[in-house]
């Protein structure tokens, strides 16, 4: 049967975050995930949808992004979403992505 009510929101806690070594994905809401490794690494994982694509937008290990960060890095990414933004491009920009142009043409 499928849940009724309201999507969770905020269900992870700090302690829950530290013990979790079984690996997959944990929903916090609002489509923030903690994010287990076979190796037990930990990482936050956020999912929007930006001009009808799913981005899956990485927002760091456990290690170096407490639960309270992430959802705070998670809100502004979502607005920017919502704004019609892509959330990933200041990310790629900062990088030097260049959209795969110079992809199998040979430049070193």
């Amino acid at each position: 049967m499928k849940p009724t009510g309201r999507h969770p929101h905020e269900v992870l806690e700090e302690w829950q975050v530290r013990i979790f070594e079984e690996p997959g994905r944990y929903c916090d809401g609002n489509c923030l995930y903690l994010v287990v490794d076979r190796s037990a690494a930990k990482r936050w994982l956020l999912r929007v949808v930006v001009g009808g694509r799913r981005r899956d937008i990485g927002l760091g290990s456990t290690s170096l992004v407490s639960l309270a960060e992430a959802r705070e890095k998670a809100k502004a990414l979502r607005k920017a979403a919502r704004e019609g933004a892509d959330p990933i491009m200041p990310k790629r920009q900062n990088v030097g992505w260049n959209g795969g142009q110079n992809v199998g043409r040979g430049q070193a």
